[in-house]
């Protein structure tokens, strides 16, 4: 990435497409991209840039959840991990992930902390989900950390945006769905827990002579 600025949404650049700055590869004009480092963004313009008498072309993306633009070099698109959105199959899987019970993560936070990372700027969206399955357990918990929290939204907002983006749903619907998977699997995760609870101590209130008997 070249650079990142704030913006004002009523003064945002409008570049006119001209012979010099058509698009040559996968991304046109007016397409929404996700992009590592933000999440969803919008293609709104192609800029010619001259930097240390280099010229060349650079995607111009605005995100809306942060307000501000990013310059990607138009021949760097693979190495900054920029891509189109997701198929409609894909989303399948994510609300898949999402309605699984996964292994609750006991190591240290720092560890989780840097995974979560790896994740989150992997530009998967499944990757994503998994960790957004992760952390909603901890959701309501007084004594969850601001730093998770912020993660957590971070992780819930790049899914929610962009399966948004694929079915053309009002993001609010998304978020609602989402959650109602996710709480379905806690509930779910709960129950499984108690039982294997129970099992256990009921395990245990008998001895191997008491069984051989």
């Amino acid at each position: 990435m070249i650079k990142a600025k704030k913006v004002n949404e009523k003064t945002k650049d409008i570049v006119k497409v001209t012979k010099k700055n058509v698009p040559t590869g996968p991304f046109q004009i007016g397409e929404k991209v996700v992009y590592p480092a933000h999440g969803l963004g919008e293609i709104v313009a192609l800029e010619n840039l001259d930097i240390k008498d280099k010229k060349f072309l650079a995607y111009k993306i605005y995100f809306t959840k942060y307000n501000l633009y990013a310059l990607i070099p138009e021949s760097r698109w693979r190495e900054e991990g920029l891509r189109k959105l997701c198929s409609k199959e894909i989303i399948n899987k994510v609300f898949d992930i999402l309605s699984k019970i996964s292994k609750a993560n006991r190591s240290a936070w720092n560890k989780r902390m840097h995974e979560y990372e790896m994740k989150m700027y992997s530009g998967s969206i499944l990757l994503v989900a998994e960790m957004v399955r992760s952390l909603f357990g901890g959701v309501g918990d007084p004594n969850r950390s601001y730093g998770e929290r912020i993660i957590y939204e971070n992780a819930f907002y790049r899914v929610s945006s962009e399966i948004s983006a694929v079915l053309k749903m009002d993001i609010a619907q998304v978020e609602e769905k989402m959650i109602s998977i996710l709480l379905d699997t806690k509930q779910r995760a709960e129950k499984n827990q108690k039982l294997s609870d129970l099992q256990k101590s009921i395990d245990g209130d008998f001895s191997d002579e008491d069984i051989i008997a």
